[in-house]
């Protein structure tokens, strides 16, 4: 067994930012990572100053190289079995068999895409189909670009995208938008297909074409989908935690410190619904991990 000051469960943008405050601040911290970061499908990372273009792997293995400089930190490539216990005295088995003893905890455990089951789309997943306009439109700029249609935010995400290039929302045999909706498209430039796909295809991971059920074809470079997400773990529901319908799935429900409704445990990154980006996610480990180090000097948030 082995007991620390607060335990990390996950090692992603955000858990890494968590883990830096908490080491500064002279607590012992142990970062379980079960490798299922959500950025290990994009080849670059664009929009987070100061790392423009460098890949999720070579940021975040530069982090952790750089956390074990702290005597203090300790990493545990493992996942999360059980998890049980109150404030000050948690207690989270791993698959390995280890014990580990925090007296508080992290949760950024990050979630998973669930992708439309559309052949030739998982292997282009960020890479030429992707979701994060702001960080992967620029390099797709004045080319062909399509949005799939989803849910209601689809027709939002082809407004946005219609500012890297020309558009076209595809329906895949899916119900119209609003006559309101159609407008405001057409005014952007926004094509509209209803047809439905068949497959993506393309050279390698790129996107060349959409192939739709009655043959017909139609060339694209890029396609953004807003897929819906599921939770990387059960850590939360296993400690009591609140779990809320958010806008692409579940999330951990937490107040502005990102304190869950277990007093003691905190949530941060993708799992709290408020996180777009790696910048939001270290920001959010930031604001955890200082929150966490005045809960355990002086019981303040």
């Amino acid at each position: 067994m082995k007991s620390f000051d607060a335990v990390i469960v996950g090692a992603g943008f955000a858990g890494m930012s968590a883990a830096l405050q908490i080491a500064r601040a002279n607590h012992t911290v142990c970062v379980i990572d079960a490798g299922l970061s959500r950025s290990r499908f994009s080849s670059r990372l664009h929009g987070i100053f100061g790392f423009d273009g460098d890949t999720p792997h070579g940021v975040i293995g530069r982090a952790r190289a750089q956390l074990l400089e702290y005597p203090n930190v300790t990493f545990m490539d493992d996942s999360v079995v059980n998890t049980e216990g109150r404030d000050g005295n948690f207690s989270t088995i791993l698959k390995t068999g280890q014990v580990v003893h925090s007296r508080k905890m992290i949760l950024a455990f990050g979630v998973s895409d669930v992708l439309p089951n559309l052949p030739g789309l998982y292997e282009r997943w960020g890479k030429s189909v992707l979701h994060y306009s702001h960080q992967q439109g620029c390099e797709f700029y004045d080319r062909r670009l399509g949005v799939l249609q989803t849910s209601p935010s689809s027709v939002q995400k082809a407004l946005i995208v219609a500012e890297w290039g020309q558009v076209t929302l595809f329906l895949n045999g899916g119900v119209a938008p609003s006559p309101d909706c159609l407008d405001i498209l057409a005014q952007r430039g926004v094509k509209v297909e209803p047809s439905m796909i068949e497959k993506l295809e393309g050279r390698g991971t790129e996107l060349s074409t959409i192939v739709f059920m009655n043959e017909r074809e139609v060339e694209l470079d890029a396609l953004y989908v807003l897929p819906q997400t599921k939770l990387n773990s059960t850590a939360a529901e296993m400690l009591g935690c609140e779990i809320e319908d958010g806008l692409c799935g579940p999330i951990v429900k937490v107040d502005e410190f990102h304190l869950t409704s277990v007093a003691g445990v905190y949530a941060v990154g993708d799992i709290t619904g408020t996180s777009r980006n790696a910048t939001d996610a270290c920001t959010e480990g930031i604001r955890a991990g200082g929150s966490l180090h005045r809960a355990l000097l002086c019981g303040l948030h």
